[in-house]
């Protein structure tokens, strides 16, 4: 049974098109890591999965309730955490602050329910969000580049919950990244976008937890970095500078 079925998606702004006849089809349950260069379309092509824009060409299903996880946390600076977390959900005050302390303890913060957002790091606004998202209990997580502003460590750790709850819930997960071994670490399969055009597709059959010692992590990571047009030098250097990172 398929959650998301994309099929001849474009989208143009004024003279510039972003993405081309995209056709992909995301299985329930299935991780899908959606990797590519700056301006190559990722974030588009994700709005357009979540209903966010309207202006693509082409058809676009997803079946069930979607939720979608941004970069930027987005919490409401007056609302306590508990209150973020179940904001636009209808209810009782005391059913929404049960709903609202569970799923924050799926992401470890039932501690932090009654806090202010100004007070949480950058990690634990993330993880709010998550447990926001989590809240409409989706079929499908759409989440775009969540760990991108995160130190190196905060990361990692983003990373494990996340597969954690994927494990449990069950529900599908498309995750745009620009980072080659996130994506491999996490997906299912990957998806490679270049241009506007899904240039390569990638199955990832390592058993999991993956380490990137294993020589077939390794394998993955040196063509998903050709199809990306980056030398493996490159990468290297980048991945040390985001690990210079404070957090």
């Amino acid at each position: 049974m398929s959650a998301v079925v994309v099929r001849g998606v474009g989208r143009s702004f004024g003279d510039r098109r972003v993405l081309r006849d995209i056709d992909l089809t995301v299985e329930a349950g299935e991780f899908l890591v959606i990797v590519g260069q700056s301006g190559c379309g990722k974030s588009t092509l994700l709005r357009a999965l979540g209903g966010l824009d309207a202006g693509h060409v082409g058809d676009v299903a997803v079946d069930g309730r979607v939720a979608f996880g941004f970069q930027d946390a987005r919490l409401l600076p007056w609302a306590r955490v508990w209150q973020n977390v179940v904001f636009g959900v209808k209810g009782s005050k005391q059913e929404l602050r049960r709903q609202a302390v569970a799923v924050l303890a799926e992401v470890g913060l039932e501690r932090h329910a009654d806090a202010w957002p100004a007070t949480l790091s950058g990690g634990e606004a993330q993880r709010v969000a998550l447990a926001r998202a989590l809240t409409r209990d989706p079929s499908v997580l759409l989440l775009d580049e969540p760990f991108g502003a995160l130190d190196a460590l905060t990361r990692l750790k983003m990373q494990s919950l996340v597969n954690g709850l994927w494990r449990e819930r069950g529900f599908a997960v498309v995750l745009v990244t620009h980072d080659v071994e996130e994506a491999i670490l996490l997906a299912d399969r990957i998806a490679v976008l270049d241009r506007g055009i899904v240039a390569d597709r990638l199955e990832v059959d390592l058993e999991r937890p993956r380490s990137r010692t294993d020589e077939r992590f390794e394998a993955l990571r040196v063509r998903v970095l050709e199809d990306l047009g980056v030398s493996d030098v490159d990468a290297t250097l980048s991945a040390r500078d985001d690990a210079r990172v404070p957090a």
